[in-house]
């Protein structure tokens, strides 16, 4: 994030999950927020916490909330059915995340200042599962369904696109310049391309390249 390293991370055994801070990964304060944490991505846009409200009088309703400097706060509008947002990547003219929409359901969300977010219909066709960002460019893994099982996992491979903003995509060619079939995750200032395999059930990591090869 801006300000340090976030962890979620409790006090004690009898002690609720908070969020904690550190600017060297050694010595962690506690981060004031205004839900109880359950999930927390960080990014250019700054912190972003998913959980219960802490307002003495709330509901509990669960809500995202954001912060640039671990001082102020400020709510964060989703889109409706959307429960949490992913890691936000920064784009020309704003911000663009994967919002979690239920079980293996995902959506490209985009925002112009990292608060109000709406579904983009400018991503990839298909059912997004994994976004990131390597060299400037997003990669997103993209299948025609969703998967449920191992099977429809083989049966439907992911390809992978590239964009620079978000609204623009390509397919990313592997080393035989066909489109690669997986997913790549940033790994450093590289690309780590991973396969499927389906006689193990695990991904497996094809390669590992720079930003400018043509793998991304």
């Amino acid at each position: 994030t801006p300000f340090g390293m976030v962890a979620l991370g409790s006090p004690g055994s009898t002690g609720g999950i908070g969020a904690w801070t550190s600017v060297d990964g050694i010595s962690w304060n506690a981060l004031g927020t205004p839900v109880a944490p359950q999930s927390t991505v960080g990014g250019p846009a700054g912190l972003y916490l998913t959980g219960p409200q802490l307002a003495s009088n709330s509901t509990g309703a669960i809500e995202t909330w954001t912060t640039r400097d671990g001082m102020a706060w400020s709510r964060v509008t989703l889109p409706s059915g959307c429960q949490s947002i992913g890691t936000v990547f920064a784009v020309p003219g704003g911000f663009v995340a994967l919002g979690t929409f239920g079980l293996n359901s995902f959506r490209l969300l985009a925002s112009t200042d990292g608060l109000l977010w709406q579904v983009s219909d400018q991503g990839p066709a298909g059912a997004i599962y994994v976004l990131d960002q390597v060299g400037g460019r997003l990669v997103a893994s993209v299948t025609h369904n969703p998967w449920t099982d191992f099977a429809s996992m083989a049966s439907d491979p992911a390809m992978v696109w590239q964009s620079v903003d978000g609204k623009t995509w390509q397919p990313v060619l592997g080393p035989d310049g066909r489109q690669f079939s997986g997913r790549i995750n940033a790994m450093g200032d590289r690309g780590a391309a991973f396969e499927w395999d389906q006689a193990a059930s695990t991904w497996h990591i094809a390669y590992v390249a720079a930003p400018e090869t043509p793998i991304v």
